[in-house]
């Protein structure tokens, strides 16, 4: 139970994590893409993560749930390599190394107290915190 409580936690990195991107040069245009690839990817990778952790998930589950996570890794590297906004990077280049945590969570041979270890590392709380601030950071931006 106590992973499940910090998959919540897990989903909200999922959004913040793959909730970014970057294209154009300006903020707006950064913001805007941001919130679209938040839109396209974040309620999907969330289902498919949880689906992926839970004991009876099967090898099939794991294997889209990384297909996926992939897949949004690949789009982000591109999108915010397209982006030229300094104060959007700044944020945006603080969240890779998260990528490579999410990967890790759904492999097959992880075990919870391995998922558990990933969730509290400081490299996925760096990329939470930095995600949080570009979140912020485009809200005023949009809005």
């Amino acid at each position: 139970m106590r992973l499940q409580k910090n998959l919540a936690l897990l989903g909200f990195g999922t959004s913040a994590i793959f909730g970014l991107t970057g294209c154009g040069s300006s903020l707006a245009d950064s913001c805007e893409d941001f919130h679209a690839f938040d839109q396209e990817y974040v309620a999907e990778i969330d289902r498919a993560m949880s689906t992926a952790t839970r004991p009876e998930a099967s090898e099939d589950d794991k294997a889209a749930a990384q297909e996926l996570v992939q897949e949004a890794r690949l789009d982000f590297e591109e999108i915010v390599a397209d982006a030229q906004d300094e104060e959007f990077l700044a944020s945006a280049d603080e969240i890779p190394p998260t990528y490579a945590l999410y990967e890790q969570f759904i492999e097959p041979d992880m075990t919870q107290d391995d998922q558990m270890e990933i969730l509290q590392s400081g490299d996925m709380q760096d990329g939470l915190e930095a995600q949080a601030e570009l979140t912020k950071l485009c809200d005023a931006e949009i809005n």
